[in-house]
C-alpha cells in the first residue's frame, strides 16, 4: 500500500504517504525460567526498548518516505506470530497487527530415551492461562487484574533481513523492530457496562526501511517496513456489544486492516498483500489508522456482515485527531473511506472448516490518479477463502487460503492481485507447535504506470519455530520476479524474525 511512493520515487517524484495496510487460575509446575528472572527480563526489556523507541523518533515530515504495509498485529498491529493481546482475543493480522492464532507452549515433555526428545517444549497445565507468555502472571497480579476487568497485552518484533540477490542492494544488513503494548478495560465488571469496552494501544517503530533499502518491490517484503521511527497511540476505541452479541459496534481510531479484509491464516505471512490485498491501498491500516465507525450484526452465529465509515481528511483533521496523531501527513486524498464485508463460516464436519469472505470499498472525495490527474471517488472489491484442508487432532492440521481483488487501474497502478498459500502445524514430531509457510502474491500492473513489466510475483516461505514462553524464531526466505515491475532485477532476501510476546 505504499505502492504510489514506490512508482513515484522510480520517476524522481514525491508522492502522498499512502500505506496498504493482537478458566479459572490453577497452581502449575514453573518451568525453565523462573518467576524472578522472567520478571527481570520484562524491566530490562521494556526500559530498553521504551529508550531506544523515544530516541528514535524524529519530528515527521510529511513527505516522509514509506515502505510497505503491516500486517498484522491486531487487534492492534498485524504482522506478528501470536501477539498477545489485551482483550484475550487472538490476533486476526497485523500487523498490524501490529495476524494468526497465538501459538501457545504446551507441547508434552518426551520420555528421556527418546533421542531427540530435547527438542520438545515442557507440557503445561491447560488452566494455564499465562505461562505461554513471558512474562508470566506477574506473580499472581494479572489474573486478579483480568477478574477485575483490566487485561493487559504487547509484543516486541525485531527483523534483520539481507538480500542475496538483484533488487535495490546486496551490500547491506537491515534491522528494524516493533514495540506494541495494549491495555482493555472491560465495562461490564468495572462498572457493570455489560459488552463495553475501551481498548487502547500504543505502538513505537524505529529502524531503517528495508524494502526501500534492499528490494524495491511493490508489494513490500515485511509488514513492519511501513514506517519511519515513531512512537503514537495507534488505537483508541469504545467497544460496545448488545443483543447477545448479535449486534455490535466500535468507535475511535481503529486500524481497519483488524477488522476488513483481516483473513485469520495470514498473519505469520511477512508479505504485506498477504495479510491485505494489494490492491486495498487506501485502506487506514498501519501505520496511520484513523478514526472511523463499525457495525457489526450477526444475524447467525455463522454470518457476520461489517459496515464501517472512516475519516481520511488529512486537510481538515479533526480535534481528536489531531490530539492521538503523531503520524498522519495532510497530503492524504480527501475524503471518506467506506467499507463493507459479508463472512460466511461453514464446516463438512470431521473439523474441515472454512472462512468465505466478499467485501467492497468505495473512496468518497478527490483521489490521485497514476497519470498524476485526479478524480472524484473509486472503488474496489475483494473476496477470500480460509478452508482446513487436512486435521487429524487439534494441534496438527493443514490448511489453505486465496484472496483475489480488483481496483481502477486509472487510480492504483496494481489493478488486480492474487494471493495463496499453505500453512501447517505440529508436522515435526516433538514439535507440535511450530508452523510452516508457504505463499505466491500475483500483482497485475496498469499500463499507465508505465513499468517496464506488467507483473511482479512474490514467492514465500518461513519456518516458525516455538521455543515456549511466548518466544517465537521465524526465519523467512522469499524470491521476487520482477521486481518493482521490472525496475529492479530479480530479488532473493532472507529474513530473521524474533517475536517476544508478553
Amino acid at each position: 500500500m505504499f505502492l504510489y511512493y514506490n512508482l513515484a520515487a522510480m520517476h524522481g517524484e514525491s508522492a502522498p504517504f499512502l500505506c496498504p495496510r493482537p478458566p479459572s487460575e490453577t497452581r502449575r509446575q514453573r518451568g525453565p525460567i523462573p518467576r524472578v528472572a522472567k520478571a527481570g527480563f520484562f524491566a530490562a526489556l521494556f526500559g530498553a526498548c521504551g529508550l531506544s523507541g523515544l530516541a528514535a523518533t524524529p519530528a515527521y515530515a510529511t513527505n516522509a518516505r514509506p515502505g510497505t504495509a503491516q500486517a498484522a498485529l491486531p487487534p492492534g498491529p498485524p504482522g506478528a506470530i501470536a501477539p498477545a493481546y489485551a482483550d484475550g482475543s487472538p490476533p486476526v493480522h497485523r500487523a498490524s497487527s501490529p495476524s494468526a492464532p497465538v501459538i501457545p507452549a504446551a507441547l508434552h515433555r518426551q520420555p528421556a530415551a527418546d533421542p531427540i526428545a530435547f527438542l520438545a517444549v515442557r507440557s503445561v497445565s491447560p488452566t494455564d492461562h499465562y505461562s505461554h507468555l513471558l512474562t508470566d502472571d506477574w506473580f499472581g497480579l494479572r489474573p486478579r487484574l483480568k477478574n477485575a476487568g483490566i487485561t493487559f497485552g504487547g509484543s516486541l518484533i525485531q527483523d534483520g533481513s539481507w538480500n542475496f540477490l538483484g533488487g535495490v542492494s546486496t551490500q547491506k544488513f537491515v534491522y528494524r523492530s516493533r514495540l506494541d503494548l495494549n491495555m482493555t478495560l472491560h465495562l461490564g465488571k468495572l462498572v457493570g457496562l455489560h459488552g463495553g469496552a475501551i481498548y487502547a494501544d500504543m505502538m513505537s517503530i524505529w529502524g531503517q526501511d528495508a524494502n526501500n533499502n534492499l528490494v524495491g518491490t511493490l508489494q513490500g517484503f515485511d509488514t513492519i517496513d511501513a514506517a519511519p521511527s515513531l512512537t503514537e497511540v495507534y488505537e483508541l476505541y469504545y467497544r460496545q456489544k448488545l443483543f447477545h452479541d448479535r449486534f455490535e459496534f466500535k468507535i475511535g481510531r481503529m486500524d481497519a486492516n483488524n477488522i476488513f479484509d483481516a483473513q485469520p491464516l495470514t498473519g505469520s505471512f511477512l508479505i504485506p498483500s498477504t495479510t491485505n490485498a494489494a490492491t486495498d491501498y487506501l485502506l487506514p491500516t498501519f501505520p496511520i489508522p484513523v478514526p472511523g465507525v463499525v457495525l457489526y450484526l450477526r444475524p447467525r452465529r455463522s454470518t457476520t456482515l461489517m459496515l464501517g465509515a472512516f475519516y481520511t481528511d488529512r486537510f481538515h483533521p479533526s480535534a481528536v485527531d489531531q490530539l492521538l496523531n503523531t503520524l498522519e501527513p495532510v497530503n492524504q486524498p480527501v475524503g471518506t473511506f467506506l467499507i463493507s464485508e459479508l463472512d460466511q463460516k461453514y464446516s463438512f464436519g470431521h473439523g474441515i472448516n472454512g472462512l468465505l469472505g466478499l467485501g467492497a470499498f468505495y473512496h468518497v472525495g478527490r483521489v490521485q490518479r497514476v497519470d498524476n490527474g485526479t478524480q472524484s471517488g473509486f472503488g474496489s472489491v475483494y473476496g477470500f477463502v480460509d478452508q482446513t484442508l487436512w486435521q487429524p487432532r487439534p494441534h496438527q492440521w493443514l490448511r489453505g487460503f486465496v484472496c483475489l481483488s480488483a481496483v481502477d487501474g486509472r487510480v492504483s497502478a496494481i489493478d488486480f492481485a492474487a494471493n495463496g498459500g499453505l500453512l501447517a502445524q505440529g508436522m515435526i514430531p516433538y514439535r507440535r507447535m511450530d508452523q510452516i509457510g508457504l505463499a505466491a502474491d500475483w500483482a497485475h500492473i496498469s499500463y499507465l504506470a508505465g513499468l517496464p513489466k506488467p507483473y511482479e510475483l512474490g514467492l514465500e516461505a518461513f519456518y516458525a519455530l516455538n521455543l515456549g514462553h511466548g518466544i517465537t524464531l521465524q526465519p523467512d526466505l522469499q524470491y521476487w520476479d520482477n521486481t518493482g515491475g521490472g525496475v529492479y532485477p530479480n530479488a532473493l532476501v532472507a529474513t530473521m524474525r524474533l517475536v517476544l510476546n508478553f
